[in-house]
């Protein structure tokens, strides 16, 4: 693992870094080439070649972490899994949020994710006010969504099931094969195929 109190230069680690944690990124970027399990606050640019995980993490208003896939662990016999976003995590790959997470995008919070997201977490806050921007196949078993917008903005047709809050669609080649539910749409939306 790594860990240190504060970054005094742009700085770059290779392998996997099973355990890291940074008190003050005090303005420069850590580059994990390889996978990376945080946990802690995160008030700088963190960016991850393979797998950036997670099991209790709050990514503060300014920070960014960028990475090729995200997971938020979760555990059903560990103590509560808390993923706080008001700044900004992009996911190269898939987003995937795991039973007994709880993942909140609060309003100064974004979310890029250019593949899939799986959303099987919760969420605990009534103020998330953040985005939820995916370009891959939406997938929200349980009525928490994570954020008050998701933006559906793939090139390719996206698939959406589940529980979902505002939606606004930029793609217009949307299916939602297992049904759809919304608590609120915030443009035009055109679903394509038979919604069961």
């Amino acid at each position: 693992g790594f860990s240190a109190e504060k970054l005094l230069s742009d700085m770059n680690l290779e392998g996997d870094v099973p355990s890291l944690n940074i008190t003050d990124f005090n303005g420069y970027t850590l580059t994990v080439n390889g996978n990376a399990q945080y946990s802690g606050i995160m008030n700088g640019n963190l960016v991850v070649t393979g797998k950036f995980s997670t099991r209790r993490c709050s990514i503060e208003s300014g920070a960014k972490v960028t990475a090729g896939e995200i997971e938020a662990i979760g555990n059903s016999s560990s103590p509560q899994r808390i993923i706080d976003i008001r700044g900004t995590i992009e996911s190269k790959g898939n987003l995937t949020v795991q039973d007994y997470s709880e993942f909140n995008i609060y309003d100064t919070g974004y979310v890029l994710v250019h593949g899939d997201y799986l959303g099987q977490g919760y969420r605990n806050k009534t103020d998330l006010e953040g985005t939820l921007e995916v370009k891959g196949d939406v997938n929200q078993p349980y009525n928490d969504f994570p954020a008050e917008r998701l933006l559906l903005s793939g090139s390719q047709p996206q698939n959406i099931s589940g529980s979902l809050t505002g939606i606004e669609a930029i793609n217009k080649q949307i299916t939602a094969t297992n049904g759809f539910s919304a608590e609120k749409l915030l443009s035009d939306m055109n679903l394509e195929g038979d919604v069961p």
